[in-house]
């Protein structure tokens, strides 16, 4: 489930880049996409050395639905 909402947040962050013209917003929004993809490169590193038998898609989560 943490990796699903880290690789949300990391396209959230990644959209909000390219849209944002203010220079400290895009500071702070640039390591904020920093930390989010470096906590999915940890967690999917975690993934592979526990469960190194189990593969998860990339697509894993994208049916989920808030309703």
């Amino acid at each position: 489930m943490r990796r699903y909402l880290v690789k949300e947040n990391v396209k959230h962050f990644e959209r909000l880049l390219q849209n944002e013209a203010d220079e400290g917003k895009r500071a702070l929004v640039d390591r904020m996409l920093s930390d989010a993809r470096h906590e999915l490169s940890r967690l999917e590193g975690i993934w592979s050395w526990t469960c190194p038998h189990v593969r998860v898609p990339a697509e894993v989560g994208k049916t989920f639905s808030n309703s």
